[in-house]
């Protein structure tokens, strides 16, 4: 269980890196959007997706379980992209401008 002192060292770090971040950042829209985008990514695809395949083992490369692991590995493809299509639409990072003058 958690000690009065362990339960103070991480409220401590949160308060540390959720202060960090709003001084440092000055539009948290790119926070909330990226937030955004690896939250929903892990509860619509990864968790639900590898949940199922470990909850199941039973059921050897079934129908279900083949479609389980595709939602799985969907969402790891997915959650990259839409984390560099956010940070790309707020022109963070730049494609095919390499050589440019």
């Amino acid at each position: 269980f958690v000690t009065d002192r362990t339960h103070a060292a991480i409220i401590g770090f949160y308060l540390l890196l959720t202060t960090t971040t709003a001084l440092l950042v000055h539009d948290l829209g790119i926070v909330i959007a990226l937030a955004g985008a690896v939250s929903a990514t892990i509860a619509v695809f990864i968790a639900p997706g590898a949940c199922y395949w470990c909850l199941h083992p039973d059921e050897g490369l079934s129908r279900t379980r083949l479609l389980a692991g595709l939602l799985f590995v969907s969402g790891c493809i997915l959650m990259p992209l839409l984390v560099v299509s956010v940070l790309a639409s707020r022109g963070l990072i730049h494609f095919g401008e390499a050589g440019r003058t």
